[in-house]
């Protein structure tokens, strides 16, 4: 991960978008841990995305952190332009894109947590076929 001044094609964003001191620490084990998860798009803003840090317990979500204007570089990781705080970013996009961001973040880690048990169950099976 690396911090950036400006993202390309960026449109001004004035107040909202605030420097990066360090990027965080993601790290997650067996779904515990600290992630970046979800994604919420802005049009005018060409290839990079906004996302949330998430402390995740099983793969769900029991802690929102930073959200992040970030562009990914492959391999999961991204660059990162800036913090924005939840405030602003509801003033900005409204709650219906807050919730959006919420949305997908919650639908991200069902999937993860979904494949989690599937691979658990298999591992079952697997380990008293008969």
């Amino acid at each position: 991960m690396s911090a950036n001044p400006a993202p390309p094609n960026h449109p001004p964003l004035g107040d909202l978008l605030r420097p990066i001191k360090h990027a965080p620490l993601l790290r997650r084990m067996n779904g515990i841990g600290l992630t970046l998860a979800g994604v919420y798009r802005e049009p005018t803003i060409a290839g990079a995305y906004y996302k949330q840090s998430v402390f995740t317990v099983l793969f769900f979500p029991v802690a929102w952190g930073a959200i992040y204007l970030v562009k990914s570089t492959g391999n999961r990781s991204w660059s990162m332009y800036g913090t924005v705080r939840g405030g602003d970013f509801i003033r900005r996009f409204g709650w219906g894109g807050y919730c959006r961001l919420k949305a997908s973040i919650l639908l991200e880690t069902a999937v993860y947590f979904v494949f989690g048990a599937g691979l658990l169950v298999l591992l079952w099976l697997f380990l008293h076929r008969g």
